[in-house]
């Protein structure tokens, strides 16, 4: 009798026709299908296909993806204003999907108007500080669940500069575009504005408001230059910061090197000459194929030539100081002296075939800096057509200049234009009509400037025949100018 059974081919599908994964292990003639870790996308209908010469047999079968929630976007501490929205999402995977709910400080969140729950998302606007507490997101499905916890602060605080001031200064060139930031700390925002000096500033065309509460200016202008200054305000209070704006020229090179031929050993001096503005100091820099020129390291091969040569009293030659200035002027200015000096100056001229001998050396000492003391005890007396004024005697320190006389500035309460009156004693009459207030300063003159003014005297409209009063001296210390300025003037008698 012969035996019909004939062995049967094992194999495997999906039935959606797509591959399996190499994680898959078959065993026991492919009678076995594994499918270590199982994961979601492992999910769905699989065959298995029997089949010999005499005959197929298919059988199907589906798995199904089921796991507990696993939280995939967690909700994080966060501090806020007043009056601002949270919005805070929780997100989970999980099969069955998840479900959410919230808990604050472990309690079911009571929804309300301002607080809202949509999907896993949590809303809370127009923060009050009391919403200051713990909250929970958590997803669940009937294979369990998971939670995310943080904490939400809200707070309240009038404007404060100290973490975040404003810039001293901001130097910007003609027709560029300045912005001017103005971010204090503050909770709610604050809204700010702006004033250059005591004028308002208004948005217009040139002038445009930030919303983080900056200030932008287009094409600025030398007319910009000034102070400028921020105030921002909340409901709990205000705070100001100010910020300086310097507008300049932009600095242009005049006269630059060109090409030359030159021989070997030969000496030559490259000309370089440049426009600047005024309140700028202007420095040279020489590179040598595209390299900087260190000039102490590399003396001996390259030197800057021409100008003034000054030095101050006892110091070497070599380490005296250098100003350079155009072939047609007869005048230079040296800036950041130091006062009460002696300071000694040389020139020389220059041209393309090299540079001159330096002229005889001058001197000059630069002159004391005025008395840090203001004029006190300022006495008046005035009638219906003059005022007397009476003040004690301004004494200079040793390294102050003597006090040669005084200057009483005064103007009336409505006007911006100040008259002078110059003595060399202690005492002043001015003849002033007295149809309004008038505003009185002194200070005392000196060699080396005017010093520190006194205290303002405001005289009031007299309304009877005599009226006195005074002032108390103020004593301040205020620091030593570091710009003496010393001009020198001098022929040359062979520039170019």
């Amino acid at each position: 009798m012969k035996n019909n059974l004939v062995e049967a081919q094992i194999n495997w599908r999906r039935s959606d026709g797509m591959p399996f994964p190499s994680k898959i292990k078959l065993r026991k003639f492919n009678g076995v299908f594994e499918i270590p870790t199982f994961q979601q996308e492992d999910a769905g209908f699989y065959e298995c296909i029997a089949e010999n010469s005499q005959r197929k047999n298919v059988a199907r079968g589906r798995l199904t993806y089921y796991a507990k929630p696993h939280l995939v976007q967690l909700i994080k501490d966060v501090e806020m204003a007043v009056e601002e929205s949270l919005y805070w999402e929780c997100r989970a995977s999980g099969k069955p999907k998840p479900s959410y709910r919230w808990l604050k400080n472990g309690d079911v969140l009571v929804l309300e108007e301002r607080i809202q729950i949509e999907n896993s998302a949590l809303t809370i606007s127009n923060l009050y500080v009391t919403d200051s507490v713990m909250f929970q997101c958590i997803a669940e499905n009937k294979h369990g669940l998971v939670y995310s916890s943080a904490e939400l602060k809200v707070v309240a605080s009038a404007p404060d500069f100290s973490k975040n001031p404003m810039k001293r200064l901001v130097q910007a060139q003609v027709c560029s575009l300045v912005s001017l930031d103005c971010k204090p700390r503050a909770s709610p925002r604050a809204l700010s504005f702006w004033k250059k000096g005591d004028t308002v500033v208004q948005e217009q065309e040139r002038f445009s408001f930030l919303k983080d509460g900056g200030l932008k200016i287009h094409n600025v202008t030398k007319a910009d230059s000034g102070t400028y200054t921020c105030t921002a305000e909340n409901q709990f209070g205000k705070a100001n910061g100010t910020t300086h704006l310097v507008v300049t020229e932009p600095t242009r090179i005049t006269l630059a090197p060109s090409n030359m031929d030159v021989s070997v050993g030969e000496s030559v001096i490259l000309p370089c000459q440049a426009q600047h503005d005024p309140l700028l100091d202007i420095m040279f820099t020489w590179y040598f194929k595209e390299a900087l020129t260190d000039f102490k390291k590399d003396g001996s091969h390259f030197e800057k030539v021409g100008g003034v040569r000054y030095c101050v009293s006892g110091e070497e030659q070599e380490s005296s100081s250098k100003v350079r200035v155009a072939g047609n002027e007869t005048s230079a200015r040296l800036r950041g002296l130091k006062s009460n000096l002696a300071y000694y100056a040389a020139v020389r001229a220059y041209n393309s075939a090299g540079t001159g001998p330096f002229s005889a050396t001058v001197n000059a000492t630069t002159k004391k800096t005025p008395p840090s003391q203001p004029p006190g005890n300022v006495v008046w007396n005035a009638t219906d057509t003059k005022v007397l004024l009476n003040l004690e005697q301004v004494k200079a320190m040793e390294n102050e200049s003597e006090v040669t006389g005084y200057k009483v500035f005064y103007r009336t309460s409505s006007q911006n234009s100040v008259q002078v009156l110059n003595t060399n004693k202690t005492s002043a009459e001015l003849v002033l009509p007295f149809q309004e207030d008038y505003i009185i300063e002194v200070k005392a003159t000196t060699d080396g400037g005017d010093g520190t003014s006194s205290e303002q005297i405001r005289i009031p409209i007299i309304t009877n025949m005599d009226a006195r009063g005074s002032t108390s001296a103020i004593s301040n210390v205020h620091p030593v100018s570091s710009y003496i300025p010393m001009v020198l003037f001098f022929l040359v008698n062979a520039l170019w």
